[in-house]
């Protein structure tokens, strides 16, 4: 096995500094213990089955980079009440949501409130809320970063309306900023091109928990298997 390090005495090389190659004896082993980093796409699934289910859940062990703290602050919109614990992270800590009381987002569909949603750069968090605020009650608008606008969610968009889902493109035609209908998701038979994102089809197995009706996605295309698996794992638990 050889280890490579800069050396701050080598002769730069076309502006960088030539490697030093140290050996390093084989055949010896390394014993001790240490911890896994969490994982930021779980962290947001599980986040979006709590808006879901409105009830109160402790997320142990959270990936807290922005985008999951993002997803927190649209909880925080929808009613929940967020407590991050001193040192919460992904080597330890955990994120304590109460469910909402008080005012329902029934009411403010009632009196036409929209509650704003800021997903920042987050295209993971835009594709899950997309599908997963369709089944929320409530008035929500999403929006992000101007570069979270140029990524499309028009194949999510065509299968939610399928199943009934309210959404509306304030701008151009499958991009954000969406203002969707809380509560609009039916459910039934829907088809889906998850081609270019797995997260498609996450976005709608996650909606479909809490559709009115059980719904079938018939998937054309496929990005990337182990995220949907990496759903339906959240979903199970």
């Amino acid at each position: 096995m050889v280890f490579v390090s800069p050396s701050t005495d080598a002769p730069l090389l076309t502006g960088r500094q030539a490697p030093v190659y140290d050996p390093i004896p084989s055949g010896r082993s390394v014993s001790g213990r240490l911890s896994m980093p969490s994982s930021k796409s779980l962290t947001q699934r599980y986040l979006a089955l709590a808006l879901l289910a409105g009830r109160d859940l402790r997320v142990e062990r959270p990936l807290l980079s922005d985008d999951p703290r993002r997803f927190l602050g649209a909880l925080a919109v929808a009613g929940f009440r967020v407590t991050v614990e001193d040192g919460a992270s992904a080597a330890g800590g955990a994120v304590e949501l109460g469910a909402p009381v008080g005012s329902s987002p029934e009411s403010s569909t009632a009196s036409g409130v929209v509650r704003s949603i800021d997903c920042g750069a987050g295209g993971t968090m835009l594709r899950l809320l997309t599908a997963v605020l369709t089944a929320v009650p409530g008035r929500w608008r999403l929006d992000g970063v101007p570069r979270l606008r140029e990524r499309t969610v028009a194949p999510l968009l065509a299968s939610l309306r399928r199943l009934g889902a309210r959404i509306q493109c304030l701008e151009a035609e499958g991009f954000a900023p969406l203002l969707i209908e809380g509560g609009s998701l039916d459910g039934g038979q829907t088809t889906l091109d998850a081609g270019a994102s797995s997260q498609f089809l996450s976005a709608l197995l996650l909606a479909g928990t809490a559709a009115r009706r059980p719904i079938t996605v018939e998937v054309a295309h496929l990005g990337s298997d182990p995220y949907v698996d990496l759903t339906g794992q959240a979903i199970r638990e």
